[in-house]
């Protein structure tokens, strides 16, 4: 259960998008201004919350996808600590079919992205398991609209998380009804 929380001065309405209720049902876009601002950390947060009260509801695990690579131990080009993306049994995920036998979550691969990406082809695939993935998205807005409606569409799941954005430019438009999440590290020399 939720604490009874009091609302800062002036955000009456506003919701603080802590609540599941907040991504339930929907296409959830996750971007922030530049790498390592918390879009990974932040979507990691709202899968987690989605997944509890889909549980509860008897409600379809959730998707998770991004739009870049997630889930490295090290940034591939600053060697940055990442987030790990962790996903429970049932949750739907994207990725590059080499990385799917690491990190534990036994997936089950249910469909392939059409093309090829740097890194390979993609699957789109179920975990069986709690466990970590590597995250691998489609290259371009098309595929990237083509995976989201596989899942979608495709009743693989209800609500789908997507990290990151190419060249800083969310792909919401490609799919009607969807959220746009801005997510920023706010710190003394950027406050």
């Amino acid at each position: 259960s939720r604490a009874a929380s009091v609302e800062p001065e002036g955000t009456q309405g506003q919701r603080m998008r802590d609540d599941a209720l907040d991504f339930l049902g929907s296409v959830t876009f996750i971007t922030g201004p530049e790498k390592n601002c918390g879009k990974t950390t932040f979507m990691n947060r709202a899968a987690e919350l989605a997944r509890r009260s889909s549980r509860e509801r008897g409600l379809r695990a959730p998707a998770i996808l991004t739009v870049g690579y997630d889930g490295e131990t090290r940034d591939f080009l600053s060697g940055a600590r990442k987030p790990s993306v962790t996903v429970d049994a049932g949750d739907v995920f994207v990725t590059a079919e080499r990385f799917l036998r690491s990190g534990g979550a036994a997936p089950e691969i249910l469909d392939l992205v059409p093309g090829s990406t740097a890194l390979g082809r993609l699957a789109v695939a179920r975990a069986t398991r709690r466990g970590t993935v590597a995250l691998i998205g489609p290259e371009g807005n098309a595929a990237v609209d083509w995976t989201i409606a596989r899942v979608v569409d495709g009743g693989l799941a209800d609500t789908v998380f997507v990290d990151g954005a190419i060249n800083r430019v969310t792909q919401v438009a490609g799919r009607p009804g969807a959220k746009l999440v801005y997510v920023m590290r706010v710190d003394r020399a950027t406050l």
